[in-house]
């Protein structure tokens, strides 16, 4: 069986009540074991972050003011895993996704 390298899903939202419930059901049924899953919400005033919450125990979840490049920088500080695959609150990722990603080879 291959071994995956560890891998972390990165979505900075604001105010995607309407799509982030279907994002969050892509990216918990990615066909990859050796992953993690990091919502950062810029405040949300629209509900997004209470739809967030509710998936808690199998997301990562932090609010933090600013845009996406100061969620971004502050994210990589914490994040150890070997890959970090951005994708957006309003999009919805295939199973096979983030195993594609990890096996591309950039030279």
């Amino acid at each position: 069986m291959k071994k995956h390298p560890s891998a972390t899903v990165l979505v900075t939202v604001r105010n995607s009540k309407n799509t982030i419930k279907q994002c969050i059901e892509s990216l918990l049924k990615l066909d990859y074991p050796n992953k993690k899953i990091y919502f950062i919400d810029a405040f949300s005033t629209d509900g997004t972050y209470e739809i967030l919450k509710n998936f808690r125990n199998r997301i990562i979840l932090e609010r933090l003011g600013g845009n996406p490049s100061v969620a971004y920088n502050h994210a990589l500080k914490k994040i150890k895993t070997s890959y970090v695959a951005l994708t957006d609150g309003d999009c919805l990722v295939k199973r096979n996704w983030l195993k594609m990603l990890s096996s591309l080879r950039i030279r």
